[in-house]
Formats: C-alpha cells, sequence, structure tokens
C-alpha cells in the first residue's frame, strides 16, 4: 500500500474516532416520532437513550422474515473514503431494546417463503397488504402510531423489565408488561 493511501485511511481512522458517538447502555430505551409508509412497512423513528434524544432518526423496513429491522445512522463516505461507518455505537443491550420496541409497535407480516398451511408463496416484493397475517393486530397497529404522540420504552437488563407503551389515544392508561429479553438476536449491524 502506498504512503498516500496509508496517510488517507489513517486520517478517515480519526476522524470516526472524533465523531462517531458511542452511547453506555441506558436504563431505558424509548422509540418516537415514528413516520411509517404503511404500504411498503418501512420509515423512520426517533431514539431517546434515558434523558438523551438521539439527533439522527433510524430507518426501518421490513425484512424476509416478516419482522421490521432497523438501521443506524451513517456517515458515507468520509473525507471521500469509498464505504459507509456506523455514526453511532450502541451496546448489545441497547441493541436488543430497540429492536424489542419495534417489533412491539411494527406487527410481524408472512416471511418470505413458502406458506406450509396454505401452500402460498410469498416473495420479498409481495404486497404488503397479501402479507399480514393479523389484519386487526395491523390495523391496530397502524390506529395506535397514526394517533399522534405514540411512544414505547424498554427497560435494558438488568434494569426493571417493563414495556411502557404511550399514545394520545391512550394517555391515560399507559400500559406497563413484564417481558423477559431470553432470545436470540441476530443480523444486527
Amino acid at each position: 500500500m502506498d504512503k498516500h493511501t496509508e496517510d488517507h485511511i489513517e486520517q478517515v481512522r480519526q476522524w470516526l474516532e472524533e465523531n462517531v458517538q458511542s452511547y453506555p447502555t441506558p436504563h431505558t430505551v424509548t422509540l418516537s416520532a415514528f413516520e411509517v409508509d404503511w404500504d411498503d412497512l418501512s420509515g423512520s423513528f426517533r431514539v431517546g437513550l434515558d434523558s438523551v434524544q438521539l439527533l439522527e432518526r433510524f430507518r426501518f423496513s421490513l425484512s424476509v422474515t416478516g419482522k421490521a429491522e432497523y438501521y443506524l445512522p451513517m456517515f458515507y463516505s468520509p473525507l471521500g473514503a469509498p464505504c459507509s461507518y456506523a455514526a453511532i455505537e450502541l451496546t448489545e443491550q441497547t441493541k436488543t431494546a430497540l429492536l424489542k420496541g419495534l417489533h412491539d409497535t411494527i406487527p410481524r407480516l408472512r416471511a418470505c417463503g413458502l406458506d406450509r398451511e396454505t401452500g402460498k408463496e410469498t416473495y420479498f416484493y409481495t404486497p404488503v397488504s397479501e402479507r399480514i397475517k393479523d389484519r386487526d393486530q395491523f390495523e391496530a397497529a397502524r390506529k395506535r402510531v397514526e394517533a399522534g404522540d405514540y411512544s414505547i420504552s424498554i427497560a435494558t437488563p438488568p434494569h426493571a423489565l417493563l414495556l411502557k407503551v404511550s399514545s394520545r389515544a391512550n394517555t391515560a392508561s399507559s400500559l406497563f408488561i413484564g417481558y423477559s429479553l431470553e432470545y436470540t438476536v441476530s443480523g444486527l449491524a
């Protein structure tokens, strides 16, 4: 590798060290301000870590599993480097809570592949309307998010395992549900 390339790599490394925000595990992760395109089940949301509201929005979309997945905010080609880097670093506990909040907000649809019960095949580009497993659950989620001021807060382990859901339609009776985070999360960036 020539000297110019080595110097550029070092400059990018230093730039990332100075600009990537790293956050410790908070007590609570809050997802709010959802903007959802319900036709393709994608969009974005804001993330709060305890009392810190992150500036960048997180994007999400539907995966082949039928579940929503999120994407960290990114730096694209910093200093002209031909690659992208995550703009923030989160702990695994924070990522797990974030994914839990997203899955509790956006209902699971039919996964891609052959449905063993119906024999019907689902493709990645099969319309969302044809992938809905439970129409009542889907419409309830849609109404909850579109009612305005919807947010969901997830406590991270080892803190109290509570789920708080709130929206204007549900302000008087916020819902607290205990849950366990004993499941495997894979495929996170």
